[in-house]
């Protein structure tokens, strides 16, 4: 069974380096959260976390929802990763021109 540690919460870390409300239900004792299902958690819940034991679904689950919350319709993420693409080709083409001058 996987042990939760830093590095563990680290990879499951969105691209904007957040959770979604998803993945933390599914690793968390219901007992961090302070509301019916709210983004309130208990302070310090990180800390009670890590070191604690996992089934191997919770880490799967866990992994496989990392983005989730910027897939939603009205986000581009799709688009944002392509500019962001293009402009590190341009970036690289501008850094090779550079070099060989």
């Amino acid at each position: 069974m996987p042990i939760v540690t830093q590095e563990l919460l680290e990879s499951g870390l969105s691209s904007h380096g957040a959770y979604n409300l998803a993945q933390l239900h599914v690793i968390l004792p219901q007992n961090e959260f302070t509301g019916n299902g709210t983004w309130s958690l208990r302070k310090g819940w990180k800390q009670r976390l890590i070191g604690r034991e996992i089934n191997q679904s919770q880490y799967e689950e866990f992994l496989r929802l990392k983005d989730r919350h910027l897939m939603h319709k009205s986000r581009k993420m799709p688009e944002q990763k392509q500019l962001w693409q293009e402009t590190s080709s341009h970036l690289d083409s501008i850094l090779q021109e550079i070099k060989s001058a």
